[in-house]
């Protein structure tokens, strides 16, 4: 169950981890740094997993996501305490495979010490948070599509007055709802 004070405050802890394989580092001060106004940083905590089901199934909604409404995600961290993959079931890891193959903006940190989890206490593992340009959590629990839809919501009614929003999102041709109107939709202003 999602903890419902976290929403809201800011997220509790400023890390800065290896990338799984030791090739640089990132640092959750410099990503928000990089985070536009009505944009979100999302953070996937897998505590002492590689990976398991729902995170195969979580990254899979994460790759139509970033399909859809790319433009407001700036980026995913997935942060997990265990380097190895073995030991774990191999289709576990297909929805991780499925977003790199696709180009989606994701990194696998290392958190050795596990201190994600020690900090953030979460019972299920992914869980998951969506945060602003100053850290604030809009989201926390499993990112499903009413969750990241909600965030990306407050998300714009906090962005300065005059800021210019990425534009409504174009869904599938299958999934487009059935009503008349024009085709294209121009960028949100905030304000």
């Amino acid at each position: 169950e999602p903890d419902r004070e976290a929403l809201g405050h800011r997220f509790p802890v400023d890390y800065r981890l290896p990338l799984l394989g030791g090739m640089g580092e990132v640092s959750l001060e410099r990503s928000l740094a990089g985070l536009a106004p009505g944009r979100l940083l999302l953070v996937c905590a897998l505590g002492s997993y590689r990976a398991n089901g729902p995170y195969s199934e979580f990254m899979s909604r994460y790759a139509r996501f970033e399909a859809t409404i790319g433009e407001w995600l700036h980026e995913l961290h997935v942060v997990t305490s265990t380097d190895h993959e073995k030991e774990i079931a191999d289709w576990w890891l297909d929805g991780e495979k499925e977003a790199r193959k696709g180009g989606v903006r994701f990194s696998v940190l290392y958190d050795e010490e596990d201190s994600l989890m020690e900090e953030l206490l979460f019972q299920k593992r992914p869980w998951g948070y969506a945060l602003t340009k100053d850290g604030t959590i809009l989201h926390e629990g499993v990112f499903d599509e009413v969750g990241l839809w909600e965030a990306l919501a407050a998300a714009a009614a906090a962005a300065p007055q005059g800021t210019v929003l990425p534009s409504a999102p174009r869904l599938p041709k299958a999934a487009e709802p059935d009503v008349e109107g024009p085709g294209d939709v121009t960028p949100a202003v905030a304000g």
